[in-house]
C-alpha cells in the first residue's frame, strides 16, 4: 500500500531573519539554490558562515522516508498495533493536512495571536505538569499513611 504523502513550502532554517514580506510572490521552483559543504573536520553540516542551507529539507526527509517504506513493501513493522497498520498509509497526509490548517489559521491571524498562543503552551505545560507531580504526591503519601495504620 503506498503511503499518501503531500507537498511541504520550503523551509528556510539556521540564521534566517523573520521580515513581513511587502508583497507576497511565488518564486519559481528553478530559483532555489541549494549549496552543501562540509569541512573534512566537521561532523556535520554547518550553518554558518553564510553559507546557504537546503530549503527542502523537509520533501528530502520525506522521500527518504518513502524509500525506505517501498524497500519494505510498504509495509508496516510487525510489532505495530493494529490501529497503526491502518492508519500508515495516511499517516503523513494527516500530519501534513493538521500542520497546514495550523499555518493557515497562523498566517491568518493577527501576531499578537501567535505569541499569545506560544505564550499559553509555555505556561500551561510546566503547570500542568506541577499539578500532575503534587497530585502523585498525595496519592503516595496517602497510600504509605494507609500502610503504616
Amino acid at each position: 500500500m503506498p503511503l499518501a504523502s503531500c507537498k511541504f513550502s520550503a523551509v528556510r532554517l539556521c540564521g534566517a531573519t523573520l521580515r513581513r514580506p511587502t508583497a507576497l510572490v511565488k518564486k519559481p521552483a528553478a530559483s532555489l539554490a541549494v549549496r552543501c559543504s562540509s569541512r573534512p573536520d566537521d561532523a556535520e553540516f554547518s550553518c554558518g558562515g553564510g553559507r546557504l542551507v537546503d530549503e527542502g529539507m523537509v520533501v528530502l526527509r520525506r522521500r527518504i522516508h518513502e524509500m525506505k517504506a517501498a524497500e519494505t513493501n510498504w509495509e508496516p513493522p510487525a510489532e505495530w498495533a493494529a490501529w497503526e497498520e491502518e492508519w500508515y498509509g495516511s499517516y503523513d497526509a494527516d500530519v501534513c493536512d493538521l500542520f497546514s490548517a495550523l499555518q493557515a489559521f497562523l498566517a491568518s491571524s493577527r501576531p499578537g495571536v501567535g505569541v499569545g498562543l506560544v505564550v499559553l503552551l509555555m505556561l500551561a505545560v510546566p503547570t500542568s505538569a506541577f499539578v500532575l507531580v503534587s497530585h502523585l504526591l498525595n496519592a503516595s503519601r496517602a497510600i504509605v499513611s494507609n500502610l503504616q495504620q
